[in-house]
């Protein structure tokens, strides 16, 4: 307002304004979006389980024992058909076989998610990454503007359906110098397609290993590397998704007491929501 009492779009005697007087102003004025605020909505997520064991043979350097085990997700998620929020699912473990053979250990389960909205392992290494992702989309070439969407891991569980399959994972001490470790598990059932908006039936496999020294070598005291692809149709593809997170870290002592750890770590985040992670700024060292 100029100070006539009469806003300035409905009013043709602006000062300084010599040209049309039909048209003042533009009323029609794309606006930036308001900025995202993280304490407008939060989500919770709990989970308990329970589980029992027999031991079935005890020797030196040798035991084997056999399991089972349920487990349950509290809280909500999406329901990418409706789009509403839906509760999460159960897993369970009706047969689990755990051995121990001189230097190798391994384990074996037969994996159910009866209801989907599940995830084996929720709380992984990738979790602090994973739980809560920023993704912007732009709103158009007019206004310049990008609208931001914090995506957690909780809700994008619904995408998991009715699924079951196996689980096994070996460690092994190689010498007395170094320890390795792989675990593999591969599931089958519906998951949620975002080409065709169905679910449809598929490969849910992960893969996990690492190596590291057990005992310090001269001036090395700690060293580790670290692998982890996880629900993805064939890890052993090695296309790279949220879910995939390696890197290493070495300790080295300086003496007096002082050990300078170099750490190194490489994940990724789909930041413009496209569903892959190839973007210049979507890796992340």
């Amino acid at each position: 307002i100029d100070g006539d009492g009469v806003t300035d779009t409905l009013d043709s005697d602006v000062p300084g304004w010599d040209l049309d007087t039909a048209i003042v102003l533009d009323t029609d004025i794309r606006r930036k979006p308001e900025p995202l605020n993280v304490n407008e909505k939060t989500r919770s997520v709990y989970a308990f389980s329970i589980d029992a064991s027999k031991q079935l043979l005890t020797e030196k350097n040798m035991n084997v024992s056999v399991y089972t085990q349920f487990a349950a997700l509290i809280g909500n998620t999406t329901d990418p058909v409706s789009g509403n929020d839906t509760t999460l699912g159960t897993g369970i473990i009706p047969f689990g076989l755990s051995t121990k053979f001189g230097p190798a250990r391994f384990n074996f389960e037969y994996r159910v998610m009866p209801t989907g909205r599940f995830e084996f392992g929720y709380w992984d290494r990738s979790y602090e990454i994973e739980r809560a992702t920023f993704s912007a989309t732009n709103m158009g070439l007019l206004s310049g503007a990008n609208v931001g969407e914090i995506i957690t891991k909780d809700s994008k569980l619904g995408k998991f359906g009715k699924q079951k399959g196996y689980f096994s994972t070996l460690n092994l001490d190689l010498g007395s110098l170094i320890s390795a470790s792989m675990s593999y598990q591969n599931l089958f059932g519906e998951q949620w397609d975002e080409n065709t908006n169905v679910f449809i039936q598929d490969r849910n496999q992960s893969f996990l290993a690492s190596v590291g020294l057990k005992k310090p070598i001269s001036r090395i005291t700690s060293a580790r590397w670290y692998y982890q692809q996880r629900n993805v149709p064939n890890p052993f593809d090695f296309d790279y998704t949220e879910s995939t997170i390696t890197g290493y870290r070495v300790g080295i002592k300086l003496g007096n007491g002082m050990i300078l750890n170099y750490i190194f770590r490489r994940s990724f985040r789909d930041i413009n929501g496209d569903g892959k992670v190839n973007g210049p700024d979507e890796t992340i060292n």
